[in-house]
């Protein structure tokens, strides 16, 4: 009689439910064999799974869940790709790379340990890991524009939630990763190395008060900075919906540029200027009266122009003890050396957001396919955003922590019980170092997230709620 309850309620099921899907998974020694899934067959073997409750040595994982909440990752990652109506919900897929990064598997799931497979998957939905092919085919079905679409509601969401204030400079830069691939493609010039080699190129623009990475492109070698700027531009205007000031180095020293940008899209750039014999020789112009004594050296402003820009810029020179010269100009007339000598000086932060997340995987390449790397930069992003506002919300003393340091103390080796508790999943820690910072951070909270106008409801574990205990 149970046997035929259980049939029966088998198939009274949507029929999309039972839709199988062929995929691969990873079997208890990580190696990919094939796999038929149901929706239904998901979602039974959560349910079971929550019931009978697992052990991990990951607890800490599940401390980025309600930061998932907060960004809305469930609705962003509709906006990445349309969800499916059977199989493996393509929502989970993107979980399952998001929690990569904060594990910092840059390469993909390849050796994680047999025990902590089953709670690795469960943070994603999901009762297996799906393979490294599985991922891929995710990845590359993901259209390039839909990437962009995705950052810009979640860079929108940073700004709802003020953790992005619209008025700080915007810092720009361009960062390389290299490639050994065969396939034919331009050369960059890669600075670290002095030398000119295959490269994807990836453009960032961050807020310079927050640190705040807002968005992010990718292009092949021999990409220039022109090609691409005013995209990524439009779009950070498009977040933050106000002009802007973009401070990039040398490699946007470019007349045309900085008026097209000024004059067709309200945003003035902050640049060094290249130090040509002629540009030198104007520098040795300026009378000794014309520098202003102040905290950051002796500075004298100036107008000056540049070839292919009809437009008088603003020139803020400084001259060292050394005799040495450094100058900065911009077509935004009302900045003054006080202003633009330090706003300078911290473009330096988005150099520091490539050394500090390497461990989060930003630079690592899933393909040579332009909108897989697209979605993997993008999913990274979303990471990225999870994990500072946790490190932020613990408090001063773990802000600056770099995404390493907090896989170590709050995530790796914390001991817990995951158990489904009526239709609540109750996750116990038991003492870590540092429960007692994070216990004061998780408790009540539904209450925490309802007062911030946040659904605790976790679309991906069946609506549930979530509650941590700290024994």
């Amino acid at each position: 009689m149970i046997c035929q309850k259980k049939t029966s309620e088998v198939n009274e099921l949507p029929p999309r439910l039972l839709e199988r899907e062929e995929i691969e998974i990873l079997d208890p020694k990580c190696k990919p064999i094939q796999h038929s899934v149901t929706r239904y067959d998901i979602e039974r073997d959560v349910n079971d799974l929550l019931k009978r409750g697992i052990t991990t040595t990951f607890a800490g994982g599940f401390f980025f869940i309600p930061y998932l909440l907060q960004l809305d990752a469930h609705t962003l990652f509709q906006s990445l790709v349309p969800p499916k109506k059977a199989g493996i919900p393509n929502d989970r897929v993107a979980l399952g790379l998001v929690f990569e990064s904060l594990f910092g598997l840059k390469e993909g799931i390849r050796s994680i340990n047999p025990i902590s497979q089953k709670d690795f998957g469960l943070l994603a939905g999901l009762p297996f890991l799906p393979s490294p092919s599985t991922q891929y085919r995710f990845l590359q079905a993901i259209p390039y524009n839909s990437s962009l679409t995705f950052q810009v509601a979640l860079a929108k969401k940073l700004v709802q939630l003020g953790h992005v204030v619209p008025g700080s400079p915007i810092n720009i830069d361009g960062h390389n990763i290299k490639t050994y691939s065969r396939k034919a493609m331009k050369k960059s010039y890669i600075t670290q190395e002095g030398r000119y080699g295959k490269a994807i190129r990836t453009f960032y623009t961050q807020d310079q008060l927050s640190k705040k990475p807002l968005i992010t492109m990718a292009a092949y070698s021999g990409t220039a900075v022109s090609q691409i700027t005013r995209c990524i531009t439009d779009l950070t205007r498009d977040v933050l919906d106000r002009s802007f000031l973009l401070v990039a180095d040398k490699e946007w020293y470019c007349g045309q540029l900085i008026q097209e940008l000024h004059q067709e899209n309200g945003v003035s750039i902050l640049t060094p200027v290249k130090q040509s014999k002629k540009r030198l020789v104007e520098f040795e112009a300026v009378p000794l009266d014309q520098y202003d004594t102040t905290i950051f050296g002796n500075i004298a402003t100036l107008y000056t122009t540049i070839k292919n820009c009809d437009q008088p810029l603003r020139l803020f020179l400084k001259k060292g003890l050394d005799g040495k010269y450094f100058g900065l100009i911009s077509p935004d007339l009302s900045l003054t050396g006080s202003v633009a000598m330090p706003t300078y000086t911290k473009r330096w932060r988005i150099e520091d957001f490539f050394l500090e997340n390497e461990f989060l995987g930003v630079n690592r390449l899933p393909s040579l396919n332009l909108n897989s790397i697209q979605a993997m930069l993008s999913l990274r992003l979303l990471a990225y955003h999870v994990l500072d506002n946790f490190r932020h919300d613990l408090g001063p003393d773990f802000r600056n922590k770099t995404p390493k340091t907090i896989y170590r103390d709050f995530i790796n080796g914390v001991q817990g019980r995951i158990q489904l508790r009526g239709n609540t999943i109750e996750v116990r820690i038991y003492g870590f170092q540092h429960d007692a910072v994070v216990s004061s951070l998780m408790s009540d909270l539904d209450d925490q997230l309802k007062c911030a106008d946040v659904e605790p409801r976790i679309p991906w574990l069946r609506n549930r709620t979530i509650q941590f205990k700290f024994s």
